[in-house]
This record gives structure tokens, sequence and C-alpha cells, in this order.
């Protein structure tokens, strides 16, 4: 498909690459099960299980959301 040509949704770009969508998921969960294991490892240290495991996974997952919309939604405006 040409970069000019309609893409599946009939917009003109054919929208974001698969691999750059890929990596763009796995970065999601590598950085939600990154926060995951330093929450469980401070709660361990701290005696505060699973609080801080808890916060670790919604803190990760917040910002992997955030970061994910900033590149996919505010970065297409960008290009524009």
């Amino acid at each position: 498909m040409k970069a000019n040509s309609p893409g599946p949704a009939g917009r003109k770009g054919g929208g974001q690459d698969p691999a750059q969508l890929a990596g763009i998921g796995l970065q999601f969960a590598l950085v939600l099960v990154a926060f995951l294991f330093a929450g469980k490892w401070l709660d361990e240290r701290l005696g505060t299980e699973p609080w801080l495991m808890m916060a670790g996974v919604f803190l990760g997952f917040g910002l992997s959301v955030f970061w994910m919309y900033r590149r996919l939604v505010l970065g297409d405006k960008e290009k524009r």
C-alpha cells in the first residue's frame, strides 16, 4: 500500500506502522511489570504488603496509558 493511498479506514496516510504499535504494546506491558516488581520489592523491605505493590501497578498502568495517549493521539497531531 502506498503512503498516500487510503488506509483500511479510508483515511489517507494509513495510520500507524504495525511494528510501532507492537512496540508500544510491549513497552506498556514491561512498564507495568517493572512497577509491579518494584512495589513488591519495596513491600518486602518495608513490610507493607500488598499496598506498595498495588500502588506500583496503578502507577505503572497510569503512566503507560498517559504515554500511549501522548504517543498515539498527540503524536499524530504533531505530524500534520
